[in-house]
């Protein structure tokens, strides 16, 4: 657990899909390849992140805490960007950006 850092986005995109913005891990990318079917995820190399189908958030969200030590999950109400800690549970809020 020594690569520090995996975000999840959940600003869906219009399939359904989260983000998944992390560290570079091989032990990420191979659980991630063989937990979430490949229909359902996809790799954007532009952006450098991983999009997949947000029935799959609970399951890569425990993987993320497997191989990560800072594992957080961003969402946006209202004007407010919200980030949880998945570890504690802490949350911080900021106004949004866009």
């Amino acid at each position: 657990m020594g690569i520090s850092y995996c975000e999840l986005i959940l600003h869906q995109t219009a399939d359904g899909k989260f983000a998944v913005v992390s560290d570079y891990s091989i032990n990420f990318i191979d659980s991630l390849k063989r937990r979430v079917p490949s229909d359902v995820r996809e790799w954007n190399p532009d952006a450098q992140r991983w999009l997949i189908a947000d029935s799959y958030r609970v399951s890569v969200a425990e993987l993320a805490k497997s191989c990560f030590k800072d594992v957080c999950q961003r969402e946006e109400f209202e004007g407010v960007t919200v980030t949880t800690d998945l570890r504690t549970g802490a949350q911080t809020h900021q106004p949004s950006l866009f």
